[in-house]
């Protein structure tokens, strides 16, 4: 699990510590840095397992971190509990280094001309430590357009896609195959959105050609995805990825998309129980809604905000000055709405004056 994330030179982040918990939501007001972070993340990892040939390992530094014009820093626990992973770059060439819990680093350097090598095993070695400490990292960006559309079963290691490719196939999939996660993917839909009692599937298309279409039975009768609304849609598509996925973080840029405050407590009490049967799962969030921060506890809550200069700053929203006094008059959600974000920076222009 990521501990926490430091970011320096990034956007509008100049100095950044945040920190992360197993679920984590990001609020503020728009171009904030909240999906900033989540681009941080999954981009981080994707390069901290280096594969191409521009990518060489540099070797086993005794110095700590270097100098760059922006870096990004990521705490882990876990498997190397105390381990970090710094992403630095500057306009010729980005490095990777990795202190290890041990208190040793290795270092990986990508560089326009090609100017190191080292032996197949040294470079398995370093890797080796990347794959135990990176996460296998999604940013989902789902699709209603695409979550409706029909989807061929081409083989059984289909995986949904992060704009919801393949949705109608991957659950027939496990529907046929008698998978209990199909069975708690349905469940937690028909919690969500109650209107639905079950999900079917139905054949389109031309022989040769023949494609899977959700069908959803509701009270009313049957609606084929097509007809499904977008909330309906999303919620299917988030629920499906959440109970089928085998990565370790999930990103979440707008959760409260198109969903409606009632159904906002059921799907974060489904998050919850996915993390309860998923115990090295993480999830991090971003939105915009107080209606959805209602359902989260405020130490889970991270507020952004800018200050003049146009740099970002975030606190956990237990940090607020009154806050023990707030918190027994409403919810999370009203008390974002009622404090707002300045205060954010007022923490931060005290702390830098300290």
């Amino acid at each position: 699990m990521i501990s926490e994330v430091a970011i320096s030179g990034i956007k509008c982040f100049r100095e950044l510590r945040l920190e992360l918990g197993r679920l984590t939501v990001l609020v503020g007001a728009n171009g904030a840095g909240k999906s900033t972070v989540l681009q941080c993340l999954v981009q981080s990892w994707r390069q901290s397992a280096p594969k191409a040939p521009n990518w060489r390992f540099v070797g086993f530094p005794a110095s700590n971190f270097s100098p760059f014009q922006s870096s990004l820093v990521i705490s882990v626990e876990g498997a190397l509990r105390g381990s970090q992973v710094k992403i630095l770059s500057d306009q010729f060439h980005d490095t990777i280094e990795i202190k290890l819990k041990d208190g040793s680093f290795l270092t990986f350097s990508r560089y326009d001309e090609v100017g190191f090598s080292n032996s197949i095993e040294e470079r398995e070695t370093a890797l080796g430590f990347v794959r135990q400490i990176a996460p296998a990292t999604r940013l989902l960006s789902l699709d209603p357009s695409i979550l409706r559309v029909p989807s061929q079963l081409q083989d059984t290691n289909l995986e949904i896609g992060d704009r919801g490719e393949s949705l109608a196939a991957v659950l027939s999939l496990l529907k046929t195959n008698e998978d209990p996660r199909f069975t708690r993917v349905e469940q937690d839909l028909c919690a969500v959105v109650p209107d639905i009692k079950k999900i079917r599937f139905q054949p389109v298309g031309t022989q040769g050609d023949v494609k899977l279409q959700l069908i959803a039975e509701t009270v009313a009768g049957s609606v084929a995805a097509p007809h499904m609304s977008e909330g309906t849609l999303y919620a299917l598509g988030l629920l499906a990825v959440l109970h089928t996925t085998s990565a370790k973080l999930i990103l979440l840029d707008d959760f409260d998309r198109t969903l409606h405050p009632s159904a906002m407590k059921t799907l974060v009490e489904c998050l919850r129980r996915v993390l309860d049967l998923h115990p090295d799962l993480q999830i991090i969030a971003t939105t915009h809604s107080p209606y959805l921060l209602d359902w989260f506890r405020p130490d889970e809550i991270r507020v952004f905000a800018k200050d003049k200069t146009g740099a970002a700053h975030a606190r956990r929203l237990d940090e607020h000055p009154d806050f023990k006094t707030l918190e027994g008059l409403m919810p999370a959600g009203e008390i974002w709405s009622h404090v707002g974000e300045q205060w954010v920076v007022e923490l931060a222009d005290r702390a830098a004056s300290a």
